[in-house]
């Protein structure tokens, strides 16, 4: 599943922070061997057992995680990180149903507010894991009862809500977060969620000066040519297309190919009719991307328009 949400990244990280452990090496291995003799000498505790978790994570090795947290939680029982970090690992391994439960017996601890909220989120992220997400889109509304919800949140609860094909809605929310942060990662989602739900003149408007900022500009011309395609300018979209490619052959390292721009120009593959080349640049994007891949949203295009 993706990064934890920002506030159980807190949580966690303070659990962490406490355990005061010093090595002299920095691998995991290492660390889990110091560990395990710190509390062979002076007992389990609820950070040490977290800390080795964490360790263990980086090793993928995730039931020995599950099985220190499942411990840490038994020492520090009211901890809301704690279960948090367990459900995310559960989900990992698809185990859903205990993920829905560790993250229920979260809620009833959690106080109102951000760390509420948070794990709210957390269900939202299992759920989408388990593909259900009309009740992961119902979560993260519920997570934007804060004030000021994090960057990220509004990401993930667009990305969701365009799994529903709730575009128009998408597009709102992702407006609404712009209007309150200015980031130009909203922005862009934002741009993409207009030309998604049809309002591909307003795309058009927004596109244009960064077509003129921009040094890099093949983003943008696939934008330009999806907005255009969607106006039905066809001759336009293809030429906007082309351009795109154009720019991204010469930026691809052939020996090193970056994933993303690998999707990118799937994209514009995809977008110009040529399937076969895309499906390829799909291939080895999510190759290069791994566990990041499936949360990127030029490869979630690239598969919208593939038919994946």
């Amino acid at each position: 599943m993706r990064a934890r949400n920002a506030w159980g990244v807190a949580l966690f990280s303070a659990l962490l922070s406490s355990a005061q452990v010093t090595c002299a090496h920095d691998s995991p291995e290492h660390e889990i061997e110091a560990l395990t003799e710190k509390m062979r000498a002076n007992g389990a505790s609820a950070t040490l057992l977290a800390r080795r978790a964490s360790e263990w994570q980086s090793l993928r090795k995730l039931d020995h995680a599950q099985a220190d947290l499942e411990h840490a939680i038994l020492l520090g029982s009211d901890s809301v990180g704690l279960r948090t970090e367990l459900a995310r690992i559960q989900a990992a391994q698809r185990h859903f149903d205990a993920a829905h439960k560790t993250l229920e017996r979260a809620l009833t601890l959690a106080e109102e507010g951000m760390e509420r909220c948070s794990v709210y989120m957390q269900r939202a992220e299992v759920r989408e894991a388990n593909g259900e997400h009309a009740l992961a889109v119902e979560d993260c509304e519920r997570a934007f009862g804060v004030p000021s919800p994090p960057l990220d949140w509004y990401l993930t609860r667009a990305r969701l809500t365009g799994r529903t094909g709730r575009w128009r809605e998408c597009a709102r929310g992702l407006k609404e977060g712009l209007e309150k942060s200015g980031s130009i990662v909203l922005e862009i989602e934002w741009i993409e969620a207009l030309i998604d739900a049809g309002e591909c003149r307003e795309a058009l408007d927004r596109i244009q000066p960064h077509m003129v900022r921009a040094r890099r500009k093949s983003s943008w011309l696939i934008r330009q040519g999806r907005a255009q395609a969607g106006m039905n300018s066809q001759a336009e979209a293809q030429s906007s297309l082309k351009a795109a490619l154009q720019e991204i052959e010469t930026r691809l390292d052939a020996a090193k190919p970056e994933g993303r721009l690998l999707a990118e120009r799937g994209l514009a593959h995809a977008l110009l009719g040529n399937r076969p080349a895309a499906a390829q640049d799909l291939e080895k994007a999510r190759m290069l991307l791994g566990e990041a891949a499936p949360f990127t949203s030029c490869i979630e295009r690239l598969e919208r328009v593939l038919g994946k």
